[in-house]
């Protein structure tokens, strides 16, 4: 009775189609309608759900089985009891169960007893690009990549749970990394498959990567500046210490001639640590994004610019046993740059030739003229750069090797300074490498002409 909402008096005698299916007339015939209809034809129990409105049109969801007792001559159930229950509850949560999955965020994948897939969601059909048609009753190993198969091993605790990570493949062939929650389902002690939430971690993966590398960088700038800062704190001391161990030396040597050579001794490590100020000075204000200085552009002697750049590193080239050779003919016009600046990267560009030489080495420094522009390179017969660094060695303070251990001198700074004032006068450094044999560098200038 509280099924139906009426009382006893008003159920007795009342039509079944008014009880079960709130219709006010007839079933036209034994149809879907009527909830008792497989009883009335095969005369076996049978049980369905049907809807029922109550006065107020508050939806009742109700259980109907029915259970022939008595049977006709043609066989079909005259009469039969039937029990009703009220599954408003069990249904709508069916249902909110249906939608909240249908919804949910992650993807979604059952699996039967045997691993072929019985039902998947609309975000797990996005995810893999694959219609629920296209993998219903397939086996779930065919989402999985190929690659990662054998790899994949399921955890399972005390509950049943098994958490992992996998890969899968999605329609297209794109590898798509995630973790798997997975819950074993049984009915009794009887497994009956597998329930499991997928997460898409490919954002995730990117992201530490991505992490993993700026770490990577981090550490590597860090390392090149503890690096540098040693470099260039060795690099600085050890000239003033060698001045300090020359000028103790003067002061007690009588003899002029020995006291000539200690003099230029200390002129030289003061010349290196010049060159070390003046560089950093100058890569100061190349990060800073400043000029490196006003440049007064005025028509030079080429073959005097050189040859002031080859004296600065006169005494290096000494040391090194290196020989320096210059080749600017006459007939080579004057070129317009700034005098202090174009030195500055020329005496860069020789002193690194001949850091890099072998003893007994040459550098040769020649020019040729075409066209309103003066060609100038410098050759070396050094250890040469491998082609992995060409596109390097003219970055902000960067050494192939700069720890204080290596064997070269220098802050390897000189190459950026003289790509910034080449660079200024409208120019660039061109480089050919090849190790063991040499290097060879390039740059052009304007020719200063009538019209300059």
């Amino acid at each position: 009775m509280d099924n139906f909402g009426l009382t006893k008096n008003e159920i007795i005698g009342n039509r079944c189609y008014t009880l079960f299916q709130n219709l006010k007339k007839p079933c036209s015939s034994f149809g879907d309608y009527c909830p008792i209809d497989e009883t009335i034809k095969t005369c076996a129990p049978s049980t369905k759900s049907s809807l029922l409105y109550e006065t107020h049109d508050r939806k009742k969801f109700i259980e109907t089985s029915a259970h022939p007792i008595k049977t006709g001559d043609d066989s079909r159930a005259t009469e039969f009891v039937v029990i009703t229950k009220e599954i408003t509850e069990k249904k709508t949560s069916n249902e909110l169960g249906d939608t909240i999955v249908q919804l949910m965020n992650e993807s979604l994948i059952i699996e039967d007893d045997s691993g072929c897939i019985s039902y998947i969601n609309p975000k797990a059909e996005k995810m893999l690009g694959y219609k629920k048609e296209e993998l219903l009753g397939e086996h779930w190993m065919k989402i999985v990549s190929p690659t990662h198969q054998e790899k994949i091993k399921r955890k399972q605790d005390n509950d049943g749970l098994m958490t992992y990570e996998a890969v899968l493949m999605s329609k297209k062939g794109k590898e798509i990394p995630v973790i798997i929650n997975s819950t074993l389902l049984f009915e009794g002690k009887t497994f009956t498959g597998v329930i499991s939430v997928i997460t898409d971690i490919s954002k995730i993966k990117k992201s530490k990567e991505k992490l993993k590398r700026a770490y990577e960088k981090l550490k590597t700038l860090d390392r090149m500046k503890s690096d540098i800062i040693s470099n260039v704190s060795h690099e600085l001391l050890t000239p003033l210490t060698i001045f300090k161990g020359v000028t103790d030396l003067v002061y007690e040597e009588d003899d002029l001639e020995e006291r000539a050579k200690l003099l230029n001794i200390g002129r030289r490590a003061i010349d290196r640590q010049f060159r070390v100020i003046r560089d950093l000075t100058e890569v100061a204000n190349i990060n800073k994004n400043k000029s490196l200085r006003k440049l007064e552009f005025l028509p030079l002697d080429l073959g005097e610019i050189v040859r002031n750049a080859v004296d600065e590193n006169i005494y290096f080239a000494l040391k090194k046993d290196v020989n320096v050779e210059v080749s600017i003919p006459k007939t080579i016009p004057k070129v317009l740059a700034d005098p202090s600046s174009l030195t500055h990267a020329i005496s860069n560009i020789i002193n690194n030739a001949i850091k890099f030489n072998r003893d007994g080495g040459k550098v040769s420094v020649f020019a040729r003229y075409h066209s309103g522009i003066v060609e100038v390179s410098v050759l070396d017969t050094g250890i040469g750069i491998a082609g992995k660094y060409l596109d390097k060695i003219f970055d902000k303070l960067y050494q192939i090797d700069a720890t204080t251990t290596r064997p070269y001198e220098g802050t390897g700074m000189g190459l950026v300074v003289a790509k910034e004032i080449i660079s200024l006068h409208g120019s660039n450094i061109r480089v050919k490498s090849e190790p063991k044999k040499g290097s060879s560098f390039t740059f052009t200038l304007k020719a200063a002409t009538g019209d300059n």
